[in-house]
């Protein structure tokens, strides 16, 4: 009875040990994929933008008191 009582413990501390490598490993792949470079302007600009997405975003609040539009590149709507 002693035996199989230690050859239990052994195989669920082996189990315990085996799953917390496998977190450790997933914690770190997480980490990984969520860094992105993101470069900040001046403080007198208020637009940040993201390397990754090539594109800015504003860093606040905006009030429009008339029309906003995006031009395509070359300034043509």
């Amino acid at each position: 009875m002693t035996a199989i009582t230690f050859i239990i413990s052994v195989v669920a501390l082996a189990c315990g040990c085996a799953a917390l490598i496998i977190a450790m490993r997933e914690s770190k792949k997480q980490t990984r994929e969520t860094i992105v470079r993101v470069e900040k302007a001046p403080v007198e600009h208020p637009f940040i933008y993201d390397d990754e997405k090539q594109c800015y975003t504003l860093d606040g609040s905006l009030e429009v008191t008339g029309s906003v539009t995006a031009l395509k590149k070359g300034g043509k709507a």
